[in-house]
C-alpha cells in the first residue's frame, strides 16, 4: 500500500505526527534514560539465571528467609545537590537559578545496608582524609561509624573493617549464619581477610553479576533514589536557612541522617527486595522483553574487552592476590564465578 507521506522527503508530516498521538492515547513522547552498551550485554538471561540458582541453593540450604538476607552497597553523598526542585517563575525568563556551596563540592562515600524485612544497619561513612575528626560525626545515625582514606573509596581493608561494623549489629553464627548480597567491586570480592572474617563469623558474600545492579541490587533499585531527593531538599534548606556559608563535609551527616530517617522504611525496603524478585525469591521476576536489550546487542566479545564479562569500573589502590581462585569456596569452577561476578562464599 502506497504512504500519502511527502514523496520528496518520503516522511511523515507534523500534523501526522499529532493525529497519529491523538488516535493512539496510550502513547506519550517520553525522554529515554542513557543505558550503556555494559548494561545492556551484562543484564542477559544467562547471568541473571545464574545468580538466582545460586541464591536458591543458599536459601534452601541453609533455610534462610527475609530478616536473614541482606543488601549492603555505597553511594556518594556530595555537599551539593544533584538535582533542584522545581520552581515557579516568571513565563519568558531565560534562566532560573538555584544556590549551591560550589560547582562540584566534595563527595562522602556512605555504605548502606538493609534485610528484606526492613531492619536497616547504621550506615558507616567513609571521608577523603588523611586523619579522622570526630565532629564529622556529631550528627549521624545511631551506632554509625565513620572511616578515612585518601581519596574517600571503598578499599579491602575498609571493606573488612565494615563487615566488623556488619556481624557486631546483626550477629550472625555459623549455626545461623546470614547472606550479604553485594557488588562485584574488587574492594568485595578480592579481600582474602574480609572472605576469611566473612567466612568465620557466619556471613554468606554473594556477589551480582556485574552491570546488573540497576535491576538486581535492591538498594539501587528501591532506596537510594529517594534518599537522594531527602538529602539535596536538606541542603537547599539549609543553604536559605545560613546565608553568607557554604554546606561542607561537617554537615554531611546531618542531612543524611534526617535523610535517612524518611527514606529508610519497612515498606521501601520489601518493596525493593520484591521487584528484584530476591525475597520472596522468584527467579521469573524480569521477562524476555527484560532481556531483549542484551540480545539485540549479542555478539562475541573478548574477554575484558567491554563483553559480559568485564567487571565493574572500580577505584581500589591495593594489589589483588594471585591465589583468590584457590582460597575461596564457590558452588560452581571458581575462575568462571570471579569472571562473571557471581562468586558466592559459603561455609562448609
Amino acid at each position: 500500500m502506497e504512504h500519502q507521506f511527502n514523496r520528496d522527503k518520503q516522511l511523515a508530516g507534523k500534523k501526522w505526527v499529532r493525529l497519529f498521538m491523538k488516535r493512539q492515547p496510550s502513547l506519550s513522547l517520553r525522554q529515554p534514560e542513557a543505558t550503556s552498551y555494559a548494561r545492556a550485554t551484562g543484564f542477559n538471561k544467562p547471568a541473571v539465571q545464574k545468580f538466582f540458582s545460586l541464591l536458591t541453593e543458599i536459601v534452601d540450604k541453609y533455610k534462610l528467609d527475609g530478616s536473614r538476607i541482606y543488601n549492603c552497597d555505597e553511594s556518594g553523598m556530595k555537599t551539593v545537590q544533584q538535582k533542584h526542585s522545581k520552581v515557579i517563575a516568571v513565563k519568558g525568563k531565560k534562566q532560573v537559578g538555584s544556590m549551591t556551596s560550589s560547582e562540584r563540592g566534595k563527595n562522602v562515600t556512605v555504605v548502606c545496608c538493609t534485610n528484606a524485612c526492613g531492619h536497616y544497619i547504621p550506615p558507616v561513612f567513609i571521608f577523603g582524609r588523611k586523619r579522622m575528626n570526630p565532629v564529622f560525626m556529631d550528627y549521624a545515625p545511631p551506632s554509625s561509624k565513620g572511616f578515612v582514606q585518601d581519596n574517600g573509596w571503598m578499599t579491602m581493608t575498609l571493606f573488612k573493617s565494615y563487615l566488623e561494623h556488619f556481624v557486631e549489629m546483626v550477629k550472625p553464627s555459623k549455626e545461623r549464619p546470614v547472606c550479604l548480597i553485594l557488588d562485584g567491586h574488587s574492594s568485595h570480592t578480592r579481600s582474602l581477610e574480609a572472605l576469611d572474617y566473612a567466612k568465620s563469623n557466619g556471613v554468606i558474600l554473594l556477589s551480582l553479576p556485574p552491570h546488573t545492579t540497576h535491576k538486581l541490587q535492591p538498594l539501587d533499585v528501591g532506596f537510594f533514589k529517594p534518599l537522594q531527593t531527602y538529602y539535596d531538599r536538606y541542603i537547599s534548606r539549609w543553604l536559605r536557612s545560613h546565608p553568607g556559608r557554604t554546606f561542607t563535609e561537617y554537615q554531611v551527616t546531618g542531612a543524611f541522617n534526617e535523610a535517612f530517617g524518611k527514606a529508610a522504611t519497612v515498606a521501601t525496603a520489601v518493596n525493593a527486595f520484591a521487584k528484584c524478585g530476591i525475597w520472596p525469591l522468584n527467579a521469573d521476576i524480569f521477562s524476555d522483553a527484560d532481556y531483549s536489550a542484551a540480545e539485540t546487542t549479542n555478539q562475541p566479545q573478548e574477554y575484558g574487552q567491554g563483553g559480559p564479562v568485564e567487571q565493574e569500573a572500580v577505584h581500589c589502590e591495593e594489589p589483588v592476590p594471585d591465589d583468590i581462585t584457590e582460597a575461596v569456596e564457590v558452588l560452581a569452577p571458581a575462575n568462571e564465578d570471579i569472571a562473571s561476578g557471581t562468586l558466592a562464599y559459603i561455609k562448609r
